[in-house]
């Protein structure tokens, strides 16, 4: 095959990949917002991120409304953390399963054991990076906890989705 030949099929996979990824990630995130209320996968995130904090000490209590809060301390000195959607990682969810739906050379049963793979990884990792995320917030400096949410907290998601893909891809070959 011809150089000119090699670089026309690679340009005709991307394509394809970006078609399929784009098209896997419009799909799932119209559903989920259509069908998912936001406080079900914030309120997942803030119940199981509370007990993990629990176990250093940190009680808090939930309460559901949008965006879905724990509350920390005493009435008087008490700290709201809020869990929103962005907190969620559910949009990293969707690019990561979307990455996965639009690698064209694994099987559908290797795509459904990494989108799996995806899945349990996001129910497990994302509690802890929010857990975190809460205790550095409450046990540093001002500038350190806004630069962990502000930067740390978007770096270990970005770490987690190629991290995930990468291992996952590693199998598929």
């Amino acid at each position: 095959m011809k150089l000119k030949e090699r670089q026309e099929k690679v340009l005709v996979q991307s394509l394809n990949f970006l078609a399929i990824f784009i098209a896997v990630y419009l799909i799932l995130m119209s559903l989920i917002l259509l069908i998912v209320p936001l406080t079900f996968v914030e309120g997942y995130h803030a119940i199981a991120s509370n007990e993990i904090i629990k176990v250093f000490g940190v009680h808090g209590k939930i309460v559901f409304e949008e965006p879905v809060k724990i509350l920390i301390g005493e009435q008087a000195n008490q700290q709201t953390i809020l869990i929103s959607f962005l907190c969620s990682g559910l949009i990293e969810l969707i690019v990561l399963i979307a990455c996965v739906s639009a690698t064209f050379n694994a099987s559908l049963k290797k795509k459904v054991n990494g989108i799996a793979l995806a899945l349990i990884a996001w129910l497990v990792l994302n509690p802890i990076r929010i857990a975190l995320t809460i205790l550095i917030a409450l046990n540093a400096s001002l500038e350190l906890a806004e630069f962990t949410h502000g930067i740390l907290f978007k770096l270990s998601l970005f770490v987690i989705i190629v991290g995930i893909y990468f291992i996952w891809l590693k199998f598929v070959k």
